[in-house]
């Protein structure tokens, strides 16, 4: 089975997470502007801040004809206006309510320039003063911030100029020339003005009304500032509530098919992972878990094929011990019925010690081959020299397997080459190897054996030029009970040896193969991973 799965491109959790703040984040500071901007919106109202200068530069940049979009409220509050005239005093666009409806030059001379740092200050003096009644007073401002008297005026009751040092070339004041002396029209409106340039470079005169915010305007609006910021409490907490039920449907949508994935994998089912979409973190606990899902298939495969093994090696211990058990049992009967004469019982007692041989060979065998399959196997490793090791087993044996009809050959280096095994399972490998071509040969075979380097692993090669194995036995060849009756001609073994040397192969951390050869009909090959260093 194939472990790659692709799953989309998709962003970090952490970046979800990082993006839900961020949302939270704007929703408090969109929460914290609105407020801002409804507390503007009231002090705007209830305490007002007139802002001439603003609208002078507004109106600079404007002609005559476009002077009726400018917001009289917006500019100077409510109850306010502002009248244009040109440089000798014609009106030319006024806006507000109860505003004059023309200034004489002496009107327009009296009213406080907005841009002067010069004031008036107008004093009533008692009826038994000798200057008069009123005492006008320019004040002002010193370098250092101080207040200066710059100049001061003297009128009667009648408003004729007494004596003084301002508006020199007045002998008297009308009443509506003093009242914007006072800086005020008659609803006590404050007056100002100014001059500017329009675009079309002619000289505007600006004369601003507007009214003085009082106290308790300011006490309004320091009192709403106050109040308005408990809104900000639940509007957080109801931005932090909506921020995490999204974050919390978010995540639920991205463990559910996870959730779901585990439960199918209990009940047998398909997990469904394959076309799962979401951050890398997530993805990557998909792709791990669709890996785990189908090691568990495979190994629940290979349970199965362990199970089916078991029975099949059940089965074929129980018939390979029925038939010499049968033949046991059956002599042993005739030997005591005494139906066997002198000579008979011979070849009874004779083929009772054969069967009873096979049978121990048998339980030898399938011993040994549990032993190996068990995990606590016990394995004595140490540097073994493969070649001096084989060299000495065919030495060993090669007078042996002359007098037996299957000559010997051998390309063995004369070099060393070291593995780190476990010496007598070695040679119980090479025995097994050698009895299975004894076993399933007839004399005059060739065997012939090899040891070599391949791709910096050894190789010990076993083949002989007998009557070869069929190609649809080859895949089966190293499981249990795989006899000659399957693979060869002849009735001899119990189909374990070779299984045993493919657990002591494996055991070593090798691997055995069938390799097809064109000069022998059979070849084994073991390779095994070399000691950490040679000597050669």
């Amino acid at each position: 089975m194939s472990t790659s799965r692709k799953f989309p491109e998709a962003k970090s959790f952490f970046q979800l997470l990082a993006f839900n703040y961020l949302m939270f984040i704007g929703a408090v500071l969109f929460i914290f502007l609105g407020i801002y901007l409804i507390y503007c919106s009231y002090a705007r109202h209830a305490a007002p801040i007139p802002d001439p200068e603003s609208l002078k530069l507004k109106a600079q940049t404007l002609e005559d004809r476009q002077l009726d979009s400018l917001s009289t409220s917006y500019y100077l509050g409510p109850g306010s206006g502002f009248i244009i005239a040109d440089s000798t005093g014609n009106l030319l666009y006024s806006s507000g309510e109860n505003l004059p409806a023309q200034f004489t030059p002496g009107e327009l001379a009296c009213i406080p320039r907005y841009d002067s740092d010069t004031s008036l200050a107008i004093a009533n003096l008692p009826e038994s003063s000798p200057n008069g009644q009123y005492l006008i007073t320019q004040l002002k401002f010193g370098q250092q911030g101080e207040t200066v008297i710059d100049g001061y005026l003297f009128l009667d009751q009648e408003l004729n100029v007494l004596s003084g040092t301002i508006a020199t070339g007045r002998s008297s004041f009308t009443p509506q020339e003093f009242q914007y002396l006072k800086g005020q029209d008659e609803s006590g409106r404050l007056i100002f003005r100014t001059r500017y340039q329009n675009p079309e470079g002619e000289i505007r005169q600006m004369v601003f009304f507007f009214r003085n915010t009082r106290i308790e305007g300011y006490q309004r609006v320091y009192h709403f500032w106050n109040r308005i910021w408990l809104l900000a409490i639940p509007a957080c907490l109801l931005a932090a509530a909506f921020c995490i039920r999204k974050l919390t449907e978010k995540t639920k949508s991205l463990l559910e098919p996870l959730n779901q994935a585990i439960l199918s994998l209990s009940q047998g089912k398909d997990s469904h992972l394959d076309a799962y979409h979401g951050p890398a973190e997530f993805a990557g606990i998909a792709r791990n878990f669709l890996q785990m899902e189908e090691r568990l298939r495979e190994s629940e495969y290979q349970r199965q094929q362990l199970d089916e093994s078991r029975r099949q090696l059940m089965a074929d211990i129980s018939h390979d011990l029925k038939t010499p058990a049968a033949v046991i049992s059956g002599y042993a009967c005739a030997l005591r019925d005494g139906m066997l004469s002198g000579q008979e019982q011979q070849r009874c007692l004779d083929t009772l010690v054969q069967k009873s041989r096979q049978i121990s060979s048998l339980l030898s065998q399938l011993h040994e081959y549990s032993r190996l399959d068990h995990p606590a196997m016990p394995i004595h490793l140490s540097r073994v020299d493969l070649c001096g090791l084989v060299r000495e087993y065919f030495a060993g044996r090669y007078q042996e397997l002359e007098l037996a009809g299957y000559p010997l050959e051998a390309d063995i280096p004369d070099s060393t080459m070291y593995v780190m095994a476990d010496r007598q399972l070695l040679i119980r490998c090479m025995e097994n190897l050698v009895q299975n071509t004894l076993s399933y040969n007839p004399p005059g075979t060739t065997l012939w054996v090899s040891v070599r380097v391949l791709d910096g692993y050894l190789q010990l090669l076993l083949g002989d030029n007998g009557s070869g194995i069929p190609q649809n036995i080859r895949q089966s060849l190293f499981d249990p009970f795989v006899t000659g009756n399957q693979a060869r001609s002849g009735n001899h073994g119990s189909g374990l040896g070779l299984s045993i040397v493919k657990k002591i192969v494996e055991l070593h951390g090798g691997k055995i193969a069938l390799l097809d050869c064109s000069c022998w009909s059979t070849c084994f090959c073991i390779t095994l991973p070399p000691a950490d260093f040679s000597e050669t």
